[in-house]
């Protein structure tokens, strides 16, 4: 697969950038206990809250790289059934109804593994009732056709096993079939703490290590996003 199609699966699973979290289960709704977290208020995160919820170059291993990813001025993805909408929002640069913030993107390896980021504020209970959409979309969608930048693609969504994050979480991945033979799978995670919403895409072709590398890197990306959130 070529790099070209990589960094395009990556665009289209992120085109502004997404990422994620810290705690421990699977890619479940609930997050890290939020016993130990000051009471979240209601109110939308702050420009400068929300850049201190995306992950920098000095929270990752070595290896890694800052990048950018393309961005597109195309109308935002619609799903065919209407029930997995909330999944073909996390193939757009927006998320209706959330104010984005900031976002990175890094690679590693000559980009064999792509890592995006992006972080979004929400009034009220608005992040957390996304993350609920999203888990009931994944659910209720094994599979979806996807109209992202006028052609329909066919995608295939699975639950994916990683740490938690925040007070609530989804992980999943999304199998984009561009063309016969031609299918880029990216694991997402998105996760909530307090008003703030973040997304995550990361795209590995390492084989069986890039389990491995997922965990920690959403393990990392959760720290972040829970530290910054919380100030």
């Amino acid at each position: 697969m070529s790099v070209r199609v990589r960094r395009g699966a990556t665009a289209l699973l992120a085109l502004s950038v997404l990422c994620l979290t810290a705690a421990c289960g699977g890619g479940g709704e609930e997050g890290r206990p939020a016993a130990d977290a000051p009471a979240a208020s209601a109110e939308p995160l702050t420009a400068e809250r929300m850049a201190a919820a995306v992950l920098v170059l000095g929270d990752l291993p070595s290896g890694w790289a800052k990048t950018s990813a393309p961005t597109s001025e195309e109308p935002p993805p619609r799903a065919a059934e209407p029930e997995c909408q909330p999944l073909a929002d996390m193939l757009g640069s927006r998320v209706g109804g959330a104010e984005a913030g900031g976002s990175a993107d890094f690679q590693q390896d000559g980009g064999r593994a792509e890592l995006t980021q992006q972080v979004f504020t929400f009034p009220g209970s608005g992040a957390a009732d996304r993350v609920a959409a999203i888990g009931e979309a994944v659910e209720a969608c094994p599979t979806v056709n996807v109209t992202v930048e006028g052609s329909e693609v066919p995608v295939k969504i699975a639950r994916t096993d990683v740490p938690k994050i925040g007070q609530s979480s989804q992980s999943f991945s999304m199998t984009l079939a561009f063309a016969p033979g031609a299918e880029v799978t990216a694991d997402l995670v998105v996760a909530q703490e307090g008003t703030g919403f973040t997304r995550v895409a990361f795209v590995n072709d390492g084989g069986a290590e890039a389990g491995k590398a997922r965990a920690d890197l959403v393990t990392r990306v959760g720290d972040r996003f829970v530290e910054g959130v919380r100030g």
